[in-house]
């Protein structure tokens, strides 16, 4: 069987030191996500090969749990397997920037697809997974999993029952059925905030009420009148 043509690089072992985090690199990651891969590479190892560009010397995906493994190690001397490749320099002013280019699309959680949440929830119960502690879910993915927000108190306790999942499976196909009939794109903008106390903030700048999930318009104008209802 021939080799696909498309692999467009080596697994190669190289010095940590030889390898350079890239000063423009775009993606963050806040501390308790942090915490919560360092965990998953302590319990299962670190099982992607990090990218890496012999012709920079750039880390081109892998800054958050290379930093883990900097952690883990507790020092920079140290070798590891990572993915090699030889792209263009990254350079701002003129010519090619395939490196940065790269960096952002193999990050760019758009082009990985999105999760069917139905098979999500059935995954959970017939594997008896934790959403935080096994999938690894945080509060502010919880936040934007409507279905589950409900559900976090803290990370240990997001475990569903078979009535749970059933329920938020109901849930989810009436609400897609009341879109569908009700809403179209045009009629609607969702406003994301970065945390909890964040959008705690705004309703109650605007006297909404903290338990609230939707409303309409004039709605939204009467609660910040204060006339509610």
């Amino acid at each position: 069987m021939n080799k696909t043509k498309h692999q467009a690089f080596v697994v190669q072992t190289v010095n940590r030191s030889e390898i350079n985090f890239a000063d423009y690199n775009p993606r963050k990651i806040d501390e308790l996500n942090k915490k919560a891969l360092k965990k998953a590479i302590k319990t299962d190892g670190l099982v992607e090969t990090p990218v890496w560009n012999k012709r920079t010397g750039n880390l081109v995906s892998g800054h958050q749990r290379l930093t883990i493994l900097d952690e883990l190690e507790r020092n920079q001397n140290y070798k590891l397997d990572v993915a090699v490749i030889d792209v263009d320099l990254p350079v701002r002013q003129a010519g090619e920037k395939a490196e940065v280019a790269l960096n952002v699309k193999l990050n760019n959680a758009s082009m990985q697809g999105h999760y069917d949440y139905d098979a999500l929830l059935d995954l959970s119960q017939d594997y008896d997974l934790n959403l935080t502690e096994d999938m690894g879910f945080s509060e502010y993915d919880m936040q934007f999993l409507d279905e589950f927000s409900e559900l976090y108190k803290e990370p240990e306790s997001v475990t569903l029952t078979k009535e749970q999942t059933e329920q938020i499976k109901a849930d989810r196909k009436r609400i897609r059925q009341e879109d569908k009939e009700e809403f179209t794109p045009n009629f609607y903008f969702v406003v994301a905030c970065k945390d909890r106390e964040e959008k705690d903030e705004i309703f109650k700048a605007y006297n909404l009420p903290l338990y609230e999930k939707t409303m309409t318009l004039e709605e939204l104008k009467r609660w910040a009148k204060g006339e509610k209802q």
